[in-house]
């Protein structure tokens, strides 16, 4: 519902305006209006929906004028029809200036208002291709729907599934929801079928919001209409149901995409790793890559790692290497991910040599180790009791600048704690400190540790007392 005043010189500029078509009507001046002001309150159905508007010169006698934006019968109480074409080769397009006409209609600020400014073409001087252009530059969805109402209503064009499709789209980026629905309805009772563009574009603004079982709604009816959809659609679709973690909704997508005899692409192929990888469908995630080739679909870098790291996440360390083995053996470029993920992988598997191998060959194959990288390899180093290599590593960061944080400190103080150099552990606790790294709850219980295992049971307790006090 939209309400609004009208001033007194903005009816008179009204007034003002010729009510035929002439020569001199196609460039319009700009209407010398104040800058509108739409008050929305709730939306309704489009059957409900009212427009109201009030006057401030009105009299105490006036009542509010209201006009049913959303009948069901248009005007002259017909029932929706498409409106014979009239011939009129002779389009006036090329002879009207649409940048200003667009300013013009961005300034009115009621039906009435536009209504008048478009009063002199109202006997289709201009192509519906024009006035779709026209509907595509506005961006309020109110005026849109005016705008609508006009070329369907008034100068009575043939219903356009273009024209609806552009008011659609700002109504739902207004989350107009209820609108939305209404304008579909409408659509079919004006005999226009929704087109692939029309569902596509309810499917993904209203998955985009969360409602994803409404969007899934809008593919069955679009099913039901035998309207195609296409690979964009359904991989949307599946990368909604992915980030709202319903894996069976997006592997039931990915069966439909496939089942209407569209062909994955590699982004799709790549999401879906990641999706069986979520629901523990580790057979399928794998067979993903076989089905990749056979259809043509060369996997990439993207699709071992994100697969390498499902096998890392849930500690399937042998079936990440046998996949590292077949992305070397198939020439698949390898990329920091991939290297971080396979220096943890060796660690966990007692490959110290190879997770070492790994790393210092990154920059010869042009890849840059960040601080992962170095933390990962630290790790590996500690656990697999390479003391020295360790503070070699440690130290190489600290001369080279480069990036240290807490979990680098934290894995520093273990090693030291392994090697039985207590003095030192305690030392990296005010150093991290000196260098603006706030040590965290692990980092006070790897330094309680160490000095309990060492036997200063005085001094684990006193840290203890500190951190109890500092409420750490």
């Amino acid at each position: 519902m939209c309400t609004v005043s009208l001033s007194a010189t903005s009816m008179h500029v009204l007034d003002s305006l010729p009510s035929s078509s002439s020569s001199s009507l196609f460039s319009l001046p700009l209407l010398s209006l104040t800058k509108p002001h739409f008050h929305t309150a709730t939306t309704k159905p489009r059957t409900h929906f009212s427009l109201f508007v009030t006057s401030s010169a009105s009299s105490p006698s006036s009542s509010p004028k209201t006009k049913d934006v959303w009948r069901k019968t248009p005007l002259n109480s017909t029932r929706f029809h498409k409106h014979p074409k009239k011939q009129n080769p002779l389009f006036l397009d090329h002879s009207l200036d649409m940048d200003e006409l667009v300013q013009s209609i961005s300034q009115t600020r009621n039906e009435q208002e536009l209504f008048a400014l478009l009063s002199p073409y109202k006997d289709r001087q201009l192509s519906i291709r024009f006035m779709v252009s026209l509907l595509s530059r506005e961006q309020d969805y109110q005026r849109s729907v005016a705008i609508l109402d006009w070329i369907n209503d008034v100068a009575r064009y043939s219903p356009s599934v273009f024209a609806y499709n552009v008011v659609l789209r700002n109504v739902l980026r207004a989350k107009r929801w209820e609108l939305a629905h209404g304008l579909f309805d409408e659509m079919r009772d004006r005999g226009v079928s929704p087109d692939r563009y029309t569902y596509s574009t309810l499917i993904t603004c209203f998955g985009k919001e969360g409602m994803f079982d409404s969007a899934i709604s809008w593919l069955q009816l679009m099913e039901q209409d035998r309207v195609s959809g296409d690979l964009v659609l359904y991989s949307n679709l599946i990368e909604l149901a992915r980030k709202l973690c319903d894996y069976s909704k997006a592997i039931s997508m990915f069966s439909r995409l496939k089942n209407a005899g569209i062909v994955p692409d590699l982004v799709a192929y790549n999401t879906m790793i990641n999706v069986f990888g979520k629901a523990k469908l580790f057979r399928e995630a794998r067979l993903v890559i076989k089905e990749m080739r056979e259809v043509g679909v060369v996997p990439d870098t993207v699709s071992y790692s994100t697969l390498l790291n499902v096998y890392v996440e849930n500690e399937k360390f042998v079936e990440a290497l046998s996949l590292f083995a077949e992305m070397k053996e198939v020439d698949c470029p390898l990329d920091l991910t991939s290297c971080n993920i396979m220096i943890d992988v060796y660690g966990q598997l007692d490959m110290a040599k190879e997770a070492d191998r790994l790393f210092w060959s990154m920059r010869k194959m042009g890849i840059e180790p960040n601080v992962v990288s170095y933390n990962t390899l630290l790790r590996v180093y500690g656990e697999a009791e390479l003391f020295g290599e360790a503070i070699h590593l440690f130290r190489l960061m600290q001369r080279k600048e480069i990036e240290q944080n807490v979990v680098t400190y934290n894995t520093m103080m273990k090693i030291y704690g392994k090697s039985l150099e207590h003095e030192k552990a305690t030392n990296l606790l005010k150093e991290m400190q000196n260098s603006g790294i706030e040590p965290n709850a692990i980092t006070y219980s790897t330094i309680i540790s160490i000095w309990g295992k060492a036997g200063k049971l005085d001094r684990a307790a006193i840290l203890f007392q500190k951190l109890r006090s500092s409420g750490t």
